[in-house]
């Protein structure tokens, strides 16, 4: 059994019925069956409707192996505005911090592209601290 870091923004969370299951869902509930421990970070905003989930940080248990990490990192109307860029900066700062406070618990992390500043912080992080990462640009091939 591992404890496995997913980060990965702008895709519906678990608790979101209405929205269909995305990459880094799947890749959760597989880990998940195979007895990882599994923590999730991403924003309070959903991406696809532009609006918010929760208007400060918040942490859910999903099930005893299972946690959401949630950064409020505001809102933006348009897929291309200098709001959005704000949010992926407040969102890599937020990860930046969380991950200090979390020593060296975990053992892989998986980060995706884009948001670029969440990635590099990963790999920053468990290239410090030893921690394996894995880094992909989550999409799949024929979405090229």
């Amino acid at each position: 059994m591992a404890n496995i870091l997913l980060i990965k923004d702008a895709e519906p969370l678990p608790f979101d019925k209405k929205e269909k299951k995305m990459r880094e869902m799947m890749l959760a509930e597989a880990l998940l069956r195979r007895g990882h421990v599994v923590t999730w970070v991403s924003s309070t905003f959903n991406h696809n409707k532009k609006t918010l989930y929760f208007s400060q940080d918040k942490k859910i248990q999903i099930n005893k192996n299972f946690n959401l990490m949630l950064f409020y990192a505001g809102s933006y109307k348009n897929n291309i505005c200098l709001a959005r860029i704000k949010h992926h900066k407040v969102l890599a700062y937020k990860l930046k911090k969380f991950l200090k406070t979390q020593g060296t618990q975990y053992d892989l992390i998986v980060t995706a592209h884009p948001i670029v500043e969440l990635a590099y912080q990963a790999v920053k992080f468990a290239t410090k601290n030893n921690i394996p990462v894995v880094s992909h640009i989550g999409v799949l091939p024929q979405q090229f």
